[in-house]
């Protein structure tokens, strides 16, 4: 599992970009419980953590989008709700059978996130960068 932030992952909007280093980060700290022989408790807390970092990223990122009436908002906002529907339910089965790999959840986020910005996020990118946004 390769987690790693790239820079063709560049939305070219600096506080979009630096929020999505740090959800990169987040999920490869879920390489480093596998590592550390710590998988369960590296999932747990990645699984909150990424729960609150994303809610927050996600509204920012919808506020910037809705403050200058990005047209294809409602269609972004479907997809974080997707993901964050996706994620919770992958919490609850983990908290009620506790074996969810994390290498398995590593692999969804990250496949989900570099999809997500190589195509919904660029989109917005361009579209705030024709509006001076940087």
């Amino acid at each position: 599992m390769d987690i790693n932030w790239f820079d063709e992952f560049a939305v070219n909007v600096a506080e979009m970009d630096g929020q999505h280093v740090k959800i990169f980060a987040l999920i490869g700290r879920l390489r480093r419980g596998v590592e550390e022989k710590n998988e369960r408790a590296a999932v747990e807390e990645v699984l909150l953590d990424l729960l609150d970092y994303t809610q927050k990223h996600f509204s920012r990122e919808e506020q910037i989008m809705k403050e200058h009436e990005y047209p294809n908002l409602a269609k972004h906002k479907a997809e974080h709700s997707w993901l964050l529907a996706e994620v919770l339910d992958r919490k609850k089965k983990f908290e009620q059978e506790g074996n969810l790999k994390a290498t398995e959840l590593g692999a969804f986020l990250y496949n989900w996130l570099k999809d997500h910005i190589a195509i919904t996020d660029k989109e917005y990118g361009k579209f705030l960068n024709s509006r001076g946004i940087q």
